[in-house]
C-alpha cells in the first residue's frame, strides 16, 4: 500500500494558479499525463520565453513547457498567431549555419481533428541554451480565431523518443464549441 501511495504522489503536477482558469478561458482542453511520472519542474527565470507550465518525465526523457497567449480583442498582438510563433521561434532557437530551423504546417484539416485549431505548425531546432539544457525541441504551435495561441515545447535527447509523438497531444481546444 505504500508503495502505492508512494507512485500516485510522484505523479502528482503542482499545477500553478490561475492554470485552470486560463484553460477554460481560451476554451483549451488540457490531458495530464497520468504516467511516466511527470512532475512540474523549475523554469530559469531569465527564459526568454516564460511558460505557463513545464513538467517533466525522467522515465520518458521528455520535458514539456506550455505557453498560452489568449486572444484579446483589445491587443492586436493577440490576434497574429503566426506573429507569436515566429517572436517565440527567434527567441528561443539557435539558428547559425551549423543549427538549421525546420518546420511544418499541418493542413487545416488536420489542426482541426486532432487539435481542433484553425491553425498548427511544427518546427524543429535546437534551443538556445538559456532556454534549455536539451540538444533538441519540437515547438508545437496552435491557434484558434478569437480563443488563443497556444505553444508547447517538446524537450529532449533522442531524436527516436517515442513519447514525443505519445504526447503530441497533450493540449487542444474544445472541439464542442465553436
Amino acid at each position: 500500500m505504500g508503495l502505492l501511495v508512494n507512485d500516485l504522489q510522484a505523479q502528482r503536477i503542482d499545477y500553478p494558479p490561475g492554470f485552470a482558469r486560463l484553460l477554460e478561458q481560451c476554451d483549451l482542453v488540457w490531458f495530464e499525463p497520468l504516467d511516466a511520472g511527470y512532475r512540474d519542474t523549475y523554469q530559469n527565470s531569465d527564459n526568454p520565453v516564460m511558460c505557463d507550465l513545464a513538467l517533466r518525465s525522467p522515465k520518458e526523457k521528455l520535458e514539456i513547457r506550455l505557453k498560452i497567449i489568449p486572444w484579446l480583442n483589445r491587443d492586436v498582438k493577440t490576434q497574429a498567431p503566426n506573429v507569436i510563433t515566429w517572436r517565440a521561434l527567434t527567441d528561443v532557437a539557435v539558428n547559425d549555419d551549423d543549427n538549421l530551423i525546420s518546420g511544418i504546417q499541418l493542413s487545416q484539416e488536420e489542426a482541426r481533428e486532432r487539435f481542433g485549431a484553425d491553425m498548427a505548425l511544427m518546427y524543429f531546432f535546437k534551443p538556445k541554451p538559456i532556454f534549455s539544457n536539451y540538444p533538441f525541441c519540437r515547438m508545437l504551435a496552435l491557434a484558434k480565431a478569437g480563443k488563443a495561441t497556444v505553444l508547447v515545447f517538446y524537450f529532449f535527447e533522442d531524436e527516436n523518443n517515442p513519447a514525443l509523438d505519445y504526447r503530441l497531444e497533450l493540449i487542444g481546444f474544445n472541439r464542442g464549441k465553436s
